[in-house]
């Protein structure tokens, strides 16, 4: 089978996972466990896009195929605090430790120098879905 070659880009952006004061490391966990650790978070922070794409896309779609379009069928809330209260026990049965405390941030990294650097500024996943 022939792979195409994955160019490098320039930056890239990730969400850093810190459990009890410690930063999980995608080389500590299988591909699919990284996976059940990354994506719910990558859906949290894509709840406003989905949203917007109802509003925009979707709503007047279903209005012209004469279907109801009730809001609160489609709209998700951003509740924070009943996300992380969800994931933290979440993470439990993908870490086997107990979640006491959880930070989540999106950060973007650079190449400098042929070495992946992380930028000083970053974005706490609490302020992603606003």
């Amino acid at each position: 089978m022939f792979s195409e070659v994955i160019a490098v880009k320039d930056d890239y952006q990730v969400f850093e996972v810190e459990v009890n004061g410690k930063m999980l490391r995608g080389g500590d966990y299988s591909p699919q466990e990284w996976d059940k650790i990354i994506l719910p978070l990558q859906f949290y922070a894509s709840v406003n896009q989905s949203n917007q794409l109802y509003k925009t896309e979707i709503k007047r779609l279903l209005h012209k195929m004469h279907l109801s379009a009730n809001d609160a069928n489609f709209l998700i809330s951003c509740n924070y605090a009943q996300f992380e209260k969800w994931y933290k026990s979440y993470l439990q049965h993908i870490t086997h430790q107990k979640t006491e405390s959880l930070s989540v941030n999106y950060r973007n990294y650079k190449y400098h120098l042929n070495k992946l650097e992380a930028t000083p500024s970053h974005i706490p996943l609490s302020q992603l879905c606003r």
